[in-house]
């Protein structure tokens, strides 16, 4: 059966079963019809109010969303382990303080030992 058959089949049906309540709605007793009016009557004398608006309960969930949010957000940032800049500024200070070390500093192949030795902290690390 493809989807155009179904489609058409229920429509068929929607129309059978419009049709049958549209048949008992006129064949309603009296009593019935007047029961019915009242009630329809009740109903649309009510004040209309957005009462699900009001309630007090948006507040604290305003309040929990946005903690969940502030959370989700800093979470990420508090299990960071000390980096290792720190250790490396340290160890240039020191080399800075004392003046023998100086020439190292300015050696280009001190530089290409640094690289090197930050390569194997990053590969050791990534393993």
């Amino acid at each position: 059966m493809t989807h155009q058959q179904q489609t058409q089949e229920h429509q068929i049906l929607e129309e059978r079963i419009k049709h049958s309540l549209d048949t008992s709605a006129q064949h309603l007793d009296a009593n019935t019809k007047r029961r019915l009016q009242e009630i329809r009557r009740q109903a649309l004398n009510q004040p209309r109010n957005a009462s699900w608006f009001k309630t007090s309960y948006w507040a604290p969930a305003g309040l929990a969303l946005c903690s969940l949010f502030v959370v989700m957000l800093t979470l990420p940032y508090l299990h960071k382990a000390p980096t290792a800049p720190v250790a490396d500024q340290t160890a240039m200070l020191e080399l800075m303080s004392n003046p023998d070390d100086l020439d190292a500093l300015s050696d280009p192949g001190f530089y290409v030992w640094m690289d090197e030795v930050e390569k194997e902290k990053d590969a050791a690390n990534a393993a």
